[in-house]
Parts: C-alpha cells; sequence; structure tokens
C-alpha cells in the first residue's frame, strides 16, 4: 500500500473553503484524483477509522457519498438524525463534540446553524466536516469544482454559473 494520501490534507477541519489557499485546495483535489484512480491501492487506509455522521437536514447525497466513502477506504459510518441528536436543545454543543472525540476519528455535521459547526470544531481535537449549513456547503463545492477540472483541466479564467438554492454551494 502507498502512503496514506490524506497526511497531505492542508487543514484538520473542513468548514470553509475560504481559509483554503489555491494550492491547498489543488492538493485536495490530487488527493481526491489518487484515491479515485486507484481505489484498489487505498480500500485499507482508514482500516478502524470511525466516521461519525450527524444530519438535522435531510440528505441523500451527502449522507451516501460520505458512508459510501469511508467504507470503501476500509471505515466505518455511524448515522445519527435530528430526532436522536438535538444539539443546543438537550445536549451541549461542546458535551456532544467531547463525547464523539472518544468514539470516533471524524465527525460529518449538516445542521441548521452554522456556529454549531464552528463550535463543535473548536470544542474538539478530530476533524469536522461542515456536510451543509445555513451558510455553506464546502463538501458540494469542492465536489463541483472537482469535476469541473476533470472536465477542463485549469478552471482559472472559465466563467460558471450555478442555479439552486444559494447556500448549497
Amino acid at each position: 500500500m502507498t502512503d496514506n494520501p490524506f497526511h497531505k490534507l492542508p487543514h484538520k477541519d473542513l468548514i470553509s473553503t475560504a481559509r483554503y489557499t489555491p494550492d491547498e485546495i489543488r492538493a485536495v483535489f490530487a488527493t481526491a484524483a489518487e484515491l479515485k484512480a486507484r481505489r484498489d491501492v487505498h480500500t485499507g487506509v482508514l482500516r478502524n477509522k470511525r466516521l461519525a455522521m450527524i444530519f438535522e437536514k435531510d440528505s441523500l447525497r451527502t449522507r451516501f457519498t460520505f458512508d459510501i466513502g469511508i467504507q470503501d477506504l476500509g471505515g466505518s459510518a455511524v448515522f445519527m438524525d435530528h430526532r436522536d441528536a438535538r444539539i443546543g436543545s438537550r445536549e451541549n454543543v461542546c458535551d456532544v463534540a467531547k463525547n464523539l472525540e472518544r468514539w470516533a476519528d471524524i465527525i460529518v455535521l449538516r445542521t441548521f446553524k452554522h456556529r454549531v459547526i464552528t463550535e463543535m470544531a473548536a470544542c474538539c481535537d478530530i476533524p469536522v466536516i461542515n456536510g451543509l449549513s445555513d451558510f455553506l456547503h464546502p463538501c458540494q463545492a469542492l465536489a463541483d469544482f472537482f469535476t469541473l477540472t476533470e472536465l477542463w483541466g485549469d478552471v482559472r479564467g472559465k466563467r460558471v454559473c450555478f442555479v439552486g438554492d444559494g447556500n448549497n454551494t
């Protein structure tokens, strides 16, 4: 097996793409391309790693792709929806974060309030990924632009028009 491609990722959390430089985004895309092109080589990269998914908002594509993605890399996923989580009402955000970091290796949050994601990331030492908030959807934005780079190569200077829900980018 080759080296773990995740060691090349530039930041602990993915809450927004705003803190990523163009070179860091290209590094993320290079990692994605490596994983996509050589799936057979990377099947155990996340062996014994657990992904905690807490989704207050319904999802098809985001949930499915994270669940399948971690399984393809040898890890496992645990899902909790809005009926069980109730972060901020039944459970304090930091309390949830501290518990999750004992049980999981990474957290994906899909929530109605962006501050829940930033607060959780500040409260725990494991990576937190924004799976969609009322403010941003960085995974979707990265996936869209990764697809465009696969189709066009360098996207600098290209014009793109987004049609859809404004916070789904």
